[in-house]
């Protein structure tokens, strides 16, 4: 067992500075915590067993969650996912994904902690890709138990891992050991025992699925089932009620009495309380002594009906107690010292079967979405067929296009388009342009969450990411707002990730290409990666220097027979500018115009005013195309 008091530093405060700043209600004071306590709340921690952190430490629930944010940040080693997820943009996405795969876990303890996966330690890159062969090993374990038929049956196992609440002062799910629940190492092993019966039992029933056995390779079934040995003998030392006992017998006694017959005799009514005396003395496991002393206060005050609760009883049993507690002491500390033994192998079977809980909910995850593996790269993020998995939550999955596409350069994914890393993402209003941005922002961040993305094929370099989403609303100071977060952003050297949703409405058409073209000169002589998606890719080129490439989703035309839906290509075209929306509503109102003919007043006037606007849009939308054709570096790409 590692030492809890020097860690506990990193999650709570004990007589020291607080990691939680001057806000005292969001410290937690552990001075006097034992040693057991505090490594019994890291568990929880780490398991994500937030409700059973709160229990524990008596704490709220918005401690607890800073207590999780603050042990994976100052306990663990290296990098946390939360810091790699630069904006709160990128955070919320986390949370909302994270959302998909927790609702899969069977378990409460197994929800809460893929929950907080975005809190995690960062996984170095080899570690990573081993973390991505546990989930392919939890995808074929999720097909045994499929084949067999036995899946309901082992969720229904899951929803039975709990560390069940219990508190030193014997409150316990289990009556029997709640009188002996006196030390914090008691409540620890009591509050893990339904989580490792489960597992013996999850063990046993699927000893022929090779894929659950080899994810539970980890645990120590010997000293599992020791440990419940331990606490089953700790149920049998509970101390009796006696003066309950001693009640009952004075009731019977009575009831018997009252019939008459034997009762009246004096010499038989006594063998009858002598024998109940006995039966009494046998039950409360009391030594000769004790009985000898017990018959003698009953006899000596002996009266019909009979009142054996008298003041010498009572002297009687008080010192059985005494005895009895001192001797139960002393085989309590023993089974304690017994169960530390297997602190660890109870630490790593709880552990084991809650991930294996979060493995099959992962494994359900990539089964139910078609997720996959992606390659961990060095050069920017690229994938096949992706799909943005957040719109599988609004009921319209058949429409859900797969898209190709990449940002940077990519060695295992084959996308056909230019390795740049900068890339413009132009074309039509809702013609899909913000659905890719978080399309390639989730795949991203999935990667470095080290979970499988809904993609054929992906690959990804897992540097930070920053993730700015489109403002609906413009506001005094919005633009000072926006070049305050973004400046510091683009002129930062280290490799990155930065999605940026329309910034160009923060401000006038004609200042936005300065600003843009600017950044993009800046961060185009950099290692990181950058995909803008925009309107304004014509005013911004003009004031491009450096390599970068224009993508543009087309649309192809209006659906006259879905009340004037778009028709568009959810595949970018790659070096093009994706023609604008107002062109084909204009095409589409002026064949509506025609069709309707000398019905219409004015119809010829209308058809000449459609006409000019459609030779106007057509003028822009050439100078558009031209635009970035005439730039060398595409020109000879081409």
């Amino acid at each position: 067992m590692m030492s809890g008091r020097d860690l506990a530093a990193t999650i709570v405060t004990d007589n020291r500075p607080s990691l939680f700043g001057e806000n005292e209600d969001l410290k937690i004071d552990v001075s006097n915590f034992s040693e057991e306590k505090i490594q019994d709340l890291l568990e929880r921690i780490k398991l994500g067993d937030i409700e059973g952190f709160c229990a524990l430490s008596k704490t709220s629930k918005n401690q607890a969650l800073l207590a999780n944010k603050a042990f994976y940040e100052k306990a663990s080693s290296g990098q946390t996912v939360r810091r790699m997820l630069r904006t709160p943009d990128s955070r919320r996405l986390a949370k909302d994904i994270l959302a998909i795969f927790s609702r899969e876990a069977a378990s409460p303890v197994g929800r809460n902690g893929l929950s907080l996966f975005d809190q995690k330690q960062l996984l170095p890159r080899d570690l990573l890709r081993q973390n991505f062969e546990n989930w392919l090993l939890g995808k074929k374990a999720l097909e045994e138990v499929e084949t067999v038929g036995k899946l309901e049956r082992l969720r229904s196992l899951f929803s039975g891992v709990e560390l069940t609440g219990v508190s030193a002062k014997g409150k316990s799910t289990r009556s029997s050991e709640s009188t002996l629940i006196t030390s914090d190492t008691i409540v620890y092993f009591v509050s893990r025992r339904k989580a490792l019966e489960t597992l013996l039992t999850i063990l046993s029933e699927f000893a022929g699925a090779k894929s659950i056995i080899s994810l539970l390779s980890g645990v120590d079934q010997i000293a599992i089932k020791e440990v419940i040995h331990l606490l089953d003998g700790l149920s049998r030392l509970e101390i009796p009620d006696a003066y309950a006992l001693i009640s009952d017998t004075e009731l019977a006694i009575n009831e018997r009495f009252q019939k008459g017959g034997r009762g009246k005799d004096q010499y038989a009514a006594k063998s009858i309380i002598e024998n109940k005396i006995s039966e009494i003395a046998a039950t409360l496991k009391m030594n000769l002594d004790e009985e000898s002393k017990l018959m003698k206060a009953v006899l000596g005050n002996l009266s019909i009906p009979v009142e054996l609760s008298t003041r010498p009883v009572r002297a009687v049993i008080e010192a059985w107690q005494s005895r009895l507690s001192s001797e139960l002491e002393g085989k309590v500390s023993k089974t304690e010292t017994g169960l530390k033994k297997y602190w660890s192998a109870v630490a790593r079977a709880v552990e084991e079967i809650v991930k294996l809980d979060q493995t099959i909910a992962v494994a359900s995850v990539m089964k139910k979405y078609s997720l996959s593996i992606p390659v961990i790269g060095i050069g920017g993020i690229g994938f096949v067929n992706g799909r943005n998995i957040l719109l599988y939550q609004d009921d319209n999955s058949k429409e859900i296009v797969p898209v190709s596409y990449s940002v940077g350069k990519t060695i295992s994914v084959k996308v056909v388009a230019p390795a740049r890393n900068v890339v413009m993402l132009t074309g039509a209003n809702s013609g899909g342009k913000t659905t890719l941005l978080t399309t390639v922002a989730t795949i991203h961040v999935l990667t470095l969450l080290g979970l499988p993305v809904p993609a054929d094929s992906a690959e990804v370099n897992p540097v930070p990411i920053y993730l700015f989403r489109r403002r609906t609303t413009k506001r005094v100071g919005s633009l000072e707002q926006a070049l305050r977060s973004l400046i510091p952003v683009f002129a930062e050297r280290q490799p990155k990730l930065i999605l940026l949703d329309e910034f160009e409405a923060l401000t006038e058409p004609g200042a936005a290409g300065r600003i843009v073209g600017s950044i993009i000169n800046h961060v185009a002589t950099g290692s990181s990666t950058v995909l803008l998606v925009t309107h304004l890719a014509t005013e911004i080129l003009p004031h491009v220097k450096l390599p970068i490439r224009v993508d543009g989703i087309e649309a192809t035309g209006i659906d006259d027979a879905k009340s004037g839906d778009l028709l568009v290509d959810r595949q970018p075209k790659f070096n093009h500018i994706g023609s604008s929306t107002p062109q084909h509503i204009i095409g589409r109102l002026s064949r509506i115009n025609a069709a309707r003919g000398r019905k219409s007043r004015h119809a010829k006037q209308i058809a000449t005013l459609y006409g000019e606007i459609l030779s106007s849009l057509s003028e822009e939308t050439e100078r558009g195309l031209q635009a970035p054709l005439n730039f060398p570096w595409i020109s000879s790409e081409k």
